[in-house]
């Protein structure tokens, strides 16, 4: 037999999960089922019986409510009747807290009856909180954060971004979503995002890589992390990501590494400097035998075919003697100059240096050299050096060229207008220098050659140096390649250095000269040129057999090697000083080794006059004369 509908009516009421509370005209409870006891906290019995307004109506409600029961009594005219309200409730407690109510009227028997369903929106709005808050939070995160984040759905279009992300394309956030990529992007790039995305989406695995977006300021070089999300919504497997800006990292690194790279070709280039610098001073012995021997041998045969071959020996012998000497100058390591300048003898040493390079590579030189160009003053070391960059800078321009193509390298120099400076352009018929370089070319450490042929600072040093000389280093217009002009002042030159004296100081005749060298050819070479300018010569190949020479007989001058097999230049003085005081007037040094930092602080300590080898008649009339100034013969 089916339950009486009152009893099925019960029972729906008592397993109910909303609390059920069902109150008369007057408003008092006659119903309170199960779960209204667990919400409010009530028993069913106490319950029974109260009125609605003080069992659960908060204090500040209980006005409204009863006016409301009261107006619908009077009108019949309902407000909250049949409709779902949120409102707030009380619990036994006193603890208000809010609940979702909805309000029939029920007719039984006629009596009149008020059923309110009640649910407990307590966790609900916990929820809501919580949630809220979590968006909240969110949104901050995105809004404030230093990174681009990003999500897109399947097909790649951007549904979500906040404000950093749109530094990564340049556009207001309204044109990023709901465009892909491709929209965004030149092919190349949206090709490359495509991929990354795919790699994301087949693996199902984060993925963190470098991307590069060409002609950005910031996101030129950026860090992203790509990861899936599931949107159960859309059904769809999705992509989120960050963007990290390390276009900042890259640049720095980039210094950084062109700066190790700098650093290692200065090492490069002091550990050469120290080599070319023993290169040198063994070099240096025996073209000091081979330009004195040339040019006695000149003045023996003078007026015959063997005088012309002397000569012609002796100017291979200067040609030699110049690249070991500019070999010397690029290395040496000093405080700059103010000496004089002839531009044209400083490109004709960067010429000998570099004639084997142009006669191999078939580089067709051209000289477009101004007549009576006038001398300046500065350092020429410093300037050859310029020099020098600009041309290998040429050389390496023309090296891609192909086959057939003109090579032709022009050096060019003129005066500047009134006569207040000099120029000096070297033209190659290279590619040239586009406009776009122009401004970034003598930038410290730009560079458009390959890694390891260029550390980008050989222009950047160069600038400097010639603007250190008041002068400018630019580039010019012009027909075919790359044109460099450096412009430097017209100083005149001091012409107030006093004239050299002559070789025999006045009431004096041929001198007596004591050499001191361990190597015979060297000494002998020396005694010969003596000769000619009528002088006698002994020779010692040791300080301790010239300090025996001396003690036996007199000597006017003597020119002592800077480094003998059994002492140095240093104590060689120090000895002389001691046993033989007289004779420091009279002593002179003789070294090939003018760029050694041991040999330069012995002679600047030692104060004493220095013949260089390779040495000639002009150069040894020179010392001699110096010499003849400070004193007289040196006795035993």
């Amino acid at each position: 037999m089916a339950d009486h509908p009152d009893t099925l009516l019960a029972a729906i009421v008592r397993s109910s999960l909303n609390a059920i509370i069902v109150v008369d005209e007057a408003g008092r409870v006659v119903e309170f089922n199960p779960a209204a006891e667990s919400i409010f906290g009530h028993p069913r019995d106490a319950a029974i019986g109260r009125s609605i307004a003080d069992l659960i109506v908060p204090p500040h409600l209980r006005a409204a409510h009863q006016n409301g029961m009261t107006r619908y009594m009077a009108t019949g005219v309902p407000h909250v009747l049949n409709r779902r309200v949120e409102i707030e409730a009380m619990r036994a407690s006193g603890e208000l807290f809010p609940v979702e109510l909805s309000i029939s009227e029920v007719l039984t028997g006629g009596a009149r009856h008020f059923a309110a369903s009640l649910r407990d929106l307590t966790r609900e709005r916990a929820a809501e909180a919580a949630r809220d808050d979590s968006e909240a939070r969110l949104r901050a995160f995105m809004d404030h954060a230093p990174i681009g984040m990003y999500l897109k759905d399947g097909a790649g279009r951007y549904i979500m971004a906040n404000p950093e992300f749109t530094r990564v394309f340049g556009q207001p956030l309204e044109s990023i979503l709901g465009r892909s990529a491709d929209e965004l992007l030149s092919p190349e790039e949206s090709a490359m995002v495509r991929e990354n995305d795919t790699k994301v989406l087949e693996t199902g695995r984060p993925l963190a890589l470098e991307e590069y977006l060409d002609g950005r300021d910031a996101y030129s070089w950026t860090l992203v992390l790509r990861f899936p999300m599931w949107s159960e919504a859309a059904r769809e497997w999705r992509i989120g990501g960050f963007d990290i800006d390390i276009t900042q990292l890259k640049l720095a690194a980039a210094e950084v590494q062109r700066s190790q790279w700098a650093l290692l070709q200065r090492e490069k280039l002091s550990a050469l400097g120290k080599l070319l610098a023993g290169v040198a001073h063994e070099l240096n012995n025996p073209l000091a035998v081979v330009k004195a021997q040339a040019e006695m041998l000149g003045m023996e045969t003078e007026g015959t075919a063997l005088a012309a071959r002397a000569s012609r020996i002796g100017r291979a012998a200067d040609r030699c003697v110049r690249i070991v000497q500019t070999f010397l100058s690029l290395a040496r390591q000093r405080p700059p100059l103010r000496e004089t300048i002839r531009l044209h003898v400083i490109v004709e040493q960067v010429i000998d240096i570099l004639a084997y390079q142009l006669r191999a590579t078939g580089i067709e030189l051209r000289r477009q050299f101004a007549a009576d160009l006038p001398p300046t003053t500065g350092d020429p070391d410093q300037v050859h050096q310029v020099v020098m960059n600009l041309v290998l800078n040429a050389l390496q321009a023309m090296e891609p060229l192909p086959p057939g193509a003109e090579r032709v390298l022009t050096l060019s120099t003129g005066l500047g207008a009134q006569g207040a400076s000099l120029w000096l352009e070297v033209a190659d018929s290279g590619p040239g220098v586009t406009e776009a370089l122009r401004g970034r070319i003598f930038e410290p450490f730009f560079t458009t050659k390959e890694q390891g042929k260029g550390t980008g600072m050989g222009l950047s040093f160069s600038r400097a140096m010639i603007e250190g000389h008041g002068g400018t280093l630019e580039v010019v217009p012009g027909p075919g390649g790359a044109r460099f002009r450096i412009t430097l002042p017209w100083i005149e030159a001091d012409s107030s250095q006093p004239a050299a004296a002559d070789a025999t100081p006045p009431g004096a005749d041929a001198r007596r000269v004591l050499i001191v060298d361990d190597e015979a050819e060297v000494a002998e070479a020396l005694a010969d040129l003596l000769r000619v300018l009528g002088h006698r010569a002994e020779m010692r190949t040791s300080a301790s057999g010239a300090l025996a020479a001396l003690a036996a007989r007199e000597f006017d001058v003597i020119l002592a090697d800077l480094w003998m097999p059994d002492m140095g230049g240093a104590g060689f003085l120090e000895v002389l000083a001691a046993t033989h005081p007289l004779a420091v007037a009279r002593l002179a040094f003789v070294t090939g080794d003018v760029l050694g930092g041991a040999a330069q602080d012995i002679l600047r300590r030692a104060g004493r006059p220095v013949l260089a080898k390779p040495f000639d008649l002009e150069s040894l009339r020179a010392v001699l004369a110096e010499l003849g100034a400070q004193g007289g013969a040196v006795t035993g």
